[in-house]
């Protein structure tokens, strides 16, 4: 049941009820503080014709995240929309760099199953639109399976192997290039299981090699190093994809896990589409299949001892898994 205020339309003298079955009926106000001219009911509230369409739908990058780890929400851009209003859920820690735009970042610290209740509205000079309303649970876990975080990378020795690339975008899905580390010094010891933390390689000639910081490929990374430093490797707004972006950049939907011939992969000075590099993978001697095949890690775990991941050739197959030990590339999404 809604009112139609006595103090936000002239002309009124007391709050009338106004059932939402009534959604289409239409006032002029001339009450200058709330907006003077047209305004039609849509069910739930005063609307100005002149305000844009309503947002949605509501699209989660996952409903199974892990604790600190980023992830978004997002509504597709609403012609003549110039910001976005976001009611969120008390457990969400916003951390993009605007709260009002069509795409919310955020991270969840405490575990659990949340049946989160989110409204977005699109907003211009007139007005905000009609509400967009979503109910979804999701449920947050610890990170299993791997060691406990130390400080093994900072933020000034990770860098994207190319920051001046062109941007690419696809299904609303913005790829970074692959991810790099550099000023690395001495390299950590290597340790081939899935608790590594540890266990990245940079794509030279020599896998023992520690000190070409070129990394054209960029760096490989196990699973357990993707996600415990995915803040750092991931930083502002970038996050590490989910698998659900995986198959969102792919098919345009967050559960269409279907291979897309369309996009391939390529070498630094042929990069194929939307600079899918073949940067192969590693173990903890040796490296496959660079210059052929490009694995790329998801903040997704499919077990406590594999993870999803996506991987590119002549074809992309957005979502497979392999154990969390092997070293694969990490391109971050936004």
């Amino acid at each position: 049941m809604g009112k139609i205020p006595a103090s936000g339309f002239v002309g009124i003298t007391s709050a009338q009820d106004l059932n939402s079955e009534l959604s289409g009926m239409i006032v002029y106000n001339t009450n200058t503080a709330t907006g003077v001219g047209i305004h039609f009911w849509d069910g739930d509230d005063w609307i100005k014709p002149c305000a844009p369409s309503a947002p949605g739908p509501i699209i989660f990058s996952s409903t199974s995240l892990l604790v600190g780890v980023k992830y978004t929400v997002r509504v597709a851009p609403v012609a003549g929309a110039t910001s976005y209003v976001w009611t969120l859920p008390p457990a969400f820690t916003v951390l993009s760099a605007s709260s009002d735009s069509a795409t919310i970042t955020f991270s969840i610290t405490t575990t659990g199953t949340y049946t989160t209740s989110i409204v977005v509205r699109a907003k211009n000079a007139c007005g905000e639109s009609s509400r967009y309303a979503a109910t979804q649970e999701i449920v947050v876990a610890t990170i299993t399976g791997c060691d406990a975080s130390s400080s093994l990378i900072a933020s000034n020795n990770v860098a994207f192997v190319n920051d001046n690339a062109p941007v690419y975008t696809r299904n609303g899905i913005t790829l970074s290039t692959p991810v790099k580390i550099v000023n690395k010094g001495t390299k950590p010891s290597i340790s081939n299981n899935s608790n590594s933390l540890v266990d990245y390689r940079d794509h030279q000639k020599s896998a023992t090699d520690a000190t070409d910081d070129t990394d054209e490929y960029g760096s490989w990374f196990t699973w357990c190093m993707v996600v415990r430093y995915s803040n750092i490797l991931c930083p502002g707004e970038w996050r590490v994809p989910s698998t659900g972006d995986f198959c969102m950049y792919a098919n345009g939907s967050t559960t269409d896990p279907n291979d897309n011939g369309s996009i391939t992969g390529g070498t630094p000075t042929s990069p194929g589409v939307d600079g899918w590099l073949l940067g192969g993978s590693a173990s903890s001697s040796s490296m496959y299949s660079v210059g052929s095949l490009g694995l790329y890690w998801s903040s997704t775990p499919y077990s406590t001892v594999s993870s999803y991941r996506a991987y590119v050739y002549s074809s992309y197959y957005p979502s497979s898994t392999n154990n969390r030990s092997s070293g694969y590339s990490l391109r971050c999404v936004k």
